[in-house]
């Protein structure tokens, strides 16, 4: 339950199925990267190694691409909920899940109207939203202060209310189950009979499997490469910070569209 599996913002995003890597993005990053406290930063000592990954980025943004990109990652995500209720029932934590929904707040029209597209692309693609002036956002959200000028509700969303207790349960149910955990450094990969099989360590450990589920983050693809398999990956940092007194109540996740952040209610 340490790092990543406690520091993030808990959420199923169900209904985020638009890539980011949209028509005329690279439009704003000059000003993101210019602005100190915008939501994009860079060091220039890592520009060079950055730079294959930012070309497939910015070659994937044409329009056509988007649209084939949103259409499969709308059925990956479809069954979210669902795929998720007998993971948590078996744990018993299902009571960690909150579905109440997201909300997405902008400070003007103008913001609201600059994201047209991704919102039309997401309806075309089944999501479900409602659009809301400043009366109705404070309905939901009294809290927020004035700069919330209108914004969009997102039913199909849900949060958990302790990522680190989430993957706790998981954790001690997959152990309930028979299943091993161990911590180590996987150094190499071997092909038995034409299949990926045999994983050796740095601590000396050799492990057979029948199969094998890279989910290593950023590192995904150093471990991939050891099979054969290259593609191009790169890492998305992001930073939290946990409020245990806010002095606010929110009752949704919220997410605010110009400055690219969110905040979450926890207990």
């Amino acid at each position: 339950g340490d790092g990543a599996s406690c520091g993030n913002a808990g959420a199923i995003a169900a209904t985020e199925i638009v890539p980011f890597a949209l028509p005329g993005l690279w439009k704003d990053v000059p000003r993101w990267l210019l602005d100190p406290l915008g939501p994009l930063s860079l060091r220039l000592s890592y520009l060079p190694q950055f730079l294959p990954w930012l070309y497939l980025f910015l070659k994937s943004s044409n329009q056509q691409k988007v649209e084939e990109t949103t259409k499969v990652m709308a059925a990956f995500v479809q069954n979210a909920f669902e795929d998720y209720k007998p993971l948590l029932g078996n744990a018993g934590i299902q009571n960690l899940l909150k579905k109440e929904g997201s909300l997405v707040v902008y400070k003007s029209e103008r913001g609201r109207a600059k994201d047209s597209y991704f919102w039309d692309l997401s309806k075309r693609n089944g999501v479900e939203f409602n659009l809301l002036n400043r009366e109705e956002i404070l309905d939901r959200e009294p809290a927020l202060g004035k700069q919330a000028h209108c914004g969009i509700y997102q039913p199909n969303w849900g949060h958990f209310a302790n990522p680190a207790e989430l993957v706790k349960g998981l954790a001690k149910e997959f152990k309930n189950r028979g299943g091993t955990h161990l911590t180590d450094e996987v150094e190499a990969l071997e092909y038995k009979d034409n299949k990926p099989r045999i994983a050796r360590t740095k601590e000396g450990q050799t492990l057979e499997f029948d199969h094998l589920v890279i989910a290593a983050g950023a590192w995904s693809a150093r471990l991939a490469k050891k099979l054969g398999d290259t593609f191009i990956l790169d890492t998305e940092r992001g930073y939290n910070t946990t409020l245990p007194t806010p002095g606010v109540e929110l009752n949704n996740m919220v997410m605010f569209a110009e400055d690219k952040f969110v905040a979450t209610p926890m207990n």
